[in-house]
């Protein structure tokens, strides 16, 4: 059961939650390799990955 404000699977939408949505898909993605070489493997994985089923952004 959804609630019906983390339903955004609808055409029409605000440009707000335009925006946050697609911020959210823009920050959704792996570290860059570079960034593993520049800290010498310390930060390994990107903490803030989030999977669309699991966690919801709650807009």
């Amino acid at each position: 059961m959804t609630e019906p404000h983390t339903n955004y699977l609808q055409a029409n939408k605000s440009f707000k939650v335009k925006q946050k949505l697609a911020k959210a898909s823009k920050q959704n993605r792996p570290l860059p390799q570079w960034i593993r070489l520049k800290t010498d493997n310390t930060i390994r994985y990107n903490a803030k990955r989030r999977h669309w089923r699991r966690t919801k952004l709650g807009v």
